[in-house]
């Protein structure tokens, strides 16, 4: 049966298979539309969901299919690594197989929010979100609901931007075009998210904290950085 996709905002309508379209943002009800996309992801299945940047992909992080199915509908090569969301501190120490104390001390002053953390994960997690390293870029999203997906999962879901590779990322789920949103099995449409520029990842090792790419709080954590004695490195 053929699905009509419509949001507010006098938008068209998108006529796909197997879609559901979810808008979000009524507290009332939140929870029990979180708790139906925590069920698709648990069975599988990938949703596209907001972020404080841009709109993301999630799977279901310990899902070998699943992130399969993630790479397959962004034409991502193999050799790319995924970072996932988590949903804090706790669940950090639970899939990192060391927290460095600066990892640590940047992750309990900037999350929630725009700050990806690369560092070596256990082996419970995919080696496909690793690639060919050992580690996985992990981040805490401030907005409500990605952060409640994640707290209701009680697991890590992929963080990449829902878009082919090479493609810009979305800041509304209606700018998807057709052929990637008939991927998916459920799209959380909260509306316009803010854009702007992605997180900033930091890879922290042996008590270096190396910038590789500059984004939201970019300057913030350098800044913080410093305070711990750290001087920041900027990769390339």
């Amino acid at each position: 049966m053929r699905k009509k996709i419509a949001g507010s905002r006098k938008k068209p309508l998108i006529c796909l298979d197997d879609v559901k379209w979810i808008r979000v943002g009524a507290e009332e009800h939140e929870e029990n539309v979180l708790r139906e996309a925590v069920e698709c992801l648990r069975k599988g299945g990938l949703i596209v969901y907001p972020t404080e940047t841009f709109y993301g992909l999630g799977a279901m992080a310990l899902n070998e299919n699943a992130v399969e199915r993630v790479f397959r509908l962004k034409k991502r090569p193999p050799e790319k690594q995924l970072t996932v969301l988590i949903s804090d501190l706790e669940m950090l120490k639970k899939y990192a197989a060391e927290i460095p104390p600066a990892a640590g001390l940047l992750a309990d002053r900037f999350w929630p929010g725009s700050l990806t953390v690369i560092i070596e994960a256990k082996e419970v997690l995919l080696r496909s979100l690793k690639a060919s390293t050992c580690k996985v870029g992990f981040r805490v999203s401030s907005d409500p609901v990605a952060l409640n997906l994640t707290r209701l999962l009680d697991a890590p879901i992929t963080a990449t931007s829902a878009n082919f590779s090479g493609f810009p990322p979305v800041t509304d789920p209606h700018e998807l075009p057709a052929d990637f949103l008939s991927g998916v099995d459920m799209v959380l449409d909260a509306g316009k998210v803010p854009g702007g520029f992605p997180s900033t990842i930091v890879d922290v090792e042996k008590g270096r904290v190396v910038i590789l790419r500059e984004g939201i709080l970019a300057k913030e954590i350098k800044a913080f950085a410093v305070t711990l004695h750290l001087e920041p490195e900027t990769s390339g």
